[in-house]
């Protein structure tokens, strides 16, 4: 299915200006206000627009409109993020969907050849620790939210897997001129090393549509309620990867972790053997995390933001990172955690 970025080479939004997101929204019979305030985004552009009037269908004034970053994803890729968004909104479900005009959820501007869509606007906040009655809260939500990942297949998104997340991340940061030529041959051996255990363990665990991305600052709070917002990342995965990422340890918060599964399994039950791949995972969302940072570091917004990316520390600790995550995988590659 291609590389995490898209098909083709990304470009700055150098030609997204005011006049033409607000031309876009006009073009789906909206009358927008003028105001325009932009949402912390670094990936795409994500702005809230003021409406004059306001349609019957949203609860305010506002809309937020997104323009997609040209050359990550096809126009059929983003489809499959809104029918998956379209399918939880029909059950009901606590997310943010698209709005739909004559039955079409992406646009592309005429000027730019942007892809775009408009949301409603949803407020909520969020909470930097979860306590007991969170986790049990989310726990149920997950599990809803996996139940109708199982209905279809994104057929168009990435599969998260050794190749798609890991060795195309690899060739990306071994041809990048931020990674130190020292350190190079050994990363080769050992993130090839992690990628054979991968091919035995995380490459043949079941996979369905999932968020992808689920960490603290994707769920949002509203009346002690949470939902989740941020589906650019969604993929084709194993569920675990839904749960790691904001989950505390069990050592940590026995009780929560162990109110988080019970929560979900009232819902769906939730294959614990998956839960062994984790540290798998984790070295998977590193390589690719900082092969997202080397696809972009044209960018100057990259730049200024990730300083450290650049520094000869920072690759010997991702080095350290991988050689670590390896160790503990080949040590615990007959137990669960």
């Amino acid at each position: 299915m291609g590389s995490p970025w898209g098909n083709n080479e990304t470009v700055l939004f150098s030609s997204l200006d005011q006049d033409i997101i607000l031309s876009s929204v006009e073009m789906l019979g909206l009358k927008p206000s003028g105001r325009v305030l932009p949402l912390n985004s670094m990936e795409n552009r994500v702005l809230e627009i003021e409406l004059d009037e306001r349609p019957d269908y949203l609860s305010n004034d506002f809309v937020v409109a997104k323009f997609y970053r040209p050359g990550r994803w096809s126009k059929e890729q983003i489809k499959d993020e809104h029918r998956f968004l379209l399918d939880l909104k029909e059950h009901e479900i606590s997310v943010i969907s698209p709005l739909v005009f004559d039955g079409e959820t992406v646009f592309e501007d005429p000027k730019t050849n942007l892809f775009f869509c408009l949301y409603p606007k949803k407020g909520g906040r969020l909470k930097a620790e979860l306590l007991q009655p969170d986790l049990e809260k989310i726990g149920r939500l997950l599990a809803r939210v996996h139940m109708v990942g199982t209905a279809t297949k994104a057929s168009h998104r990435l599969t998260l897997d050794s190749e798609t997340f890991g060795k195309s991340g690899q060739q990306i940061l071994l041809n990048s001129p931020q990674m130190p030529e020292r350190i190079k041959e050994s990363y080769t051996t050992i993130t090839n090393q992690l990628f054979d255990q991968m091919r035995n363990g995380i490459d043949l665990l079941p996979k369905q549509r999932i968020h992808g991305d689920c960490h603290l600052g994707n769920i949002l709070w509203q009346e002690e309620l949470p939902f989740l917002v941020d589906f650019d990342d969604m993929y084709n995965g194993p569920i675990v990867q839904d749960v790691w990422l904001f989950l505390p340890q069990k050592h940590e918060d026995p009780k929560g972790y162990d109110a988080f599964f019970e929560a979900y399994d009232s819902m769906n039950e939730f294959p614990y053997n998956q839960i062994r791949h984790i540290d798998s995972l984790r070295a998977l969302r590193m390589i690719h995390f900082n092969a997202w940072l080397a696809k972009r570091w044209h960018d100057p917004a990259f730049q200024r933001t990730f300083p450290q990316f650049s520094t000869e520390r920072y690759w010997d600790e991702h080095y350290n990172d991988m050689r670590e995550i390896l160790a503990k995988i080949i040590e615990s590659q007959n137990y669960y955690y």
